[in-house]
């Protein structure tokens, strides 16, 4: 049986603030405060982080014990398992055999210890809290009475050549338990987060440049030839005027849906005859020491909280509007009505981000599970980057080319849409002149009609 590690001092709460704070026995003012500090949040400067961060871990309280015993159970957890500074990571395990043996466990005090049911609710009370912290809680949760997606992913045997069988003699290793591991292998190592080598969650027919630019340049490129046909970082970049959340929208109709997993941000997926983009609506828990703490702890690359920070302005806000515009929009009223990619993306931004939507105007899988995040509002508004390419957007950028390669296959699927679609200037201009010489021939028409009547 592990023996229990003793928090490190830094992890822990200053008794002074402690004393100051429960002077009146208030168990859920100090089980915040310890939260808070296990995950890394400032007393003084991520309050309001921390507390959307907050609601969001309290609505998956399982209702076990009080809600102030599961957030110190979820501090316990943290601390441990982020362990001592400059020594081995612990493993869930050893935590898990812990609280499954401790007979006077403030939360688990209800089963017998080193019971089959004190070891099963253990399990499933520790893998929620990990993925509540590791902002991956979907792979953490068992389904439909499977292992949870995270361990099945992490206990998988590597691909064997059916052709080339190993010798008989050939002694098989077990394959380690992903229990086993500290949570920081698990989720650095299984290869879930966004990464430069990521493969599409689903296959498009490219048959693009993408081979090309791997290579280094395009198909037309003469063999040793001292130049490549465009440059390899010019051609691998995007502007957001021509990638953006209004463009997917409008022009392939693909859905927004708001996750709790990191790991699927940007992520592109269908069902059916639909698209749909995922995108990560928590980012107050990647914010100030939180930040600190996913990165050294979980395994969250520091890269990847920027990407995805830097993303959300991108998708919403891709052509901020000029100082002309917005007087004019004053005076006009241009955000209500105007068809330009700078008001349609407000419009947009405003329809999925106020409070109180309605379930069928704004998808998002469990929405009623997902709190409200002031620091989304925040990051949606900010000034965006201009452009993808994938200096700025190293991790995500597999996810981006997915997406682009989306926006340019998609075919007008309403007739509106063609009056706004622009990607190819010949049919774009070709169709509204020949809308334009429709409307004027039926008007000629009913004009004709009326002298006649008339007459």
């Amino acid at each position: 049986m592990a023996s229990r590690a003793v928090p490190p001092h830094h992890h822990m709460a200053d008794p002074i603030e402690l004393v100051a704070l429960t002077a009146q026995g208030n168990a859920e003012v100090e089980a915040e405060i310890l939260l808070r500090q296990a995950l890394g949040f400032d007393l003084e400067n991520d309050e309001h982080d921390f507390r959307a961060y907050l609601s969001y871990v309290k609505i998956y309280w399982p209702g076990n014990e009080t809600e102030d015993h599961f957030l110190r159970l979820f501090a316990d957890i943290v601390t441990f398992l982020r362990g001592l500074a400059g020594e081995e990571r612990p493993t869930i395990q050893s935590h898990i055999d812990y609280l499954v043996g401790d007979r006077h466990h403030f939360y688990f005090k209800t089963t017998p210890a080193f019971s089959d049911v004190r070891e099963m609710v253990v399990k499933d009370t520790v893998l929620l809290i990990l993925g509540l912290w590791t902002l991956t809680r979907s792979y953490f949760v068992p389904l439909h009475g499977r292992e949870a997606h995270i361990l099945q992913i992490c206990s998988k045997q590597p691909p064997q050549n059916t052709l080339q069988q190993p010798p008989r003699d050939t002694i098989q290793q077990p394959r380690q338990s992903a229990l086993q591991q500290s949570v920081y292998d698990i989720i650095s190592k299984s290869g879930i987060l966004p990464n430069p080598d990521e493969e599409p969650a689903v296959r498009l027919d490219t048959r693009s440049t993408q081979q090309d630019l791997e290579g280094g340049g395009l198909i037309s490129t003469p063999p040793f030839s001292p130049h490549s046909a465009i440059d390899l970082v010019g051609s691998l970049s995007i502007p957001t005027k021509k990638l953006n959340l209004f463009k997917l929208k409008v022009l392939a109709d693909v859905q927004i849906l708001w996750t709790d997993n990191v790991s699927r941000h940007m992520l592109l997926s269908r069902r059916g005859q639909e698209w749909y983009i995922e995108l990560f609506a928590l980012p107050c828990a990647m914010q100030g020491g939180a930040c600190d703490v996913l990165r050294d702890a979980v395994g969250i690359p520091a890269g990847l909280m920027y990407e995805i920070e830097l993303s959300y302005a991108n998708l919403f806000n891709p052509v901020p509007p000029s100082k002309t515009h917005r007087y004019a929009g004053m005076l006009l009223a241009l955000p209500l009505w105007c068809w330009c990619v700078s008001c349609s993306s407000a419009r947009l931004r405003r329809r999925h981000l106020a409070a109180g939507t309605k379930e069928e105007e704004l998808p998002r899988w469990d929405q009623a599970r997902l709190p409200d995040d002031p620091r989304l509002k925040e990051v949606t508004n900010r000034e965006p980057v201009v452009w993808w390419d994938r200096t700025s957007f190293e991790n995500l950028w597999p996810r981006i080319q997915a997406l682009d390669q989306c926006l340019q296959g998609a075919k007008p699927w309403s007739f509106w849409v063609l009056l706004r679609d622009n990607r190819n200037t010949v049919q774009y201009w070709t169709f509204l002149f020949g809308t334009i010489v429709l409307v004027l021939t039926v008007m000629q028409v009913v004009l004709g009609l009326l002298q006649v009547t008339q007459g």
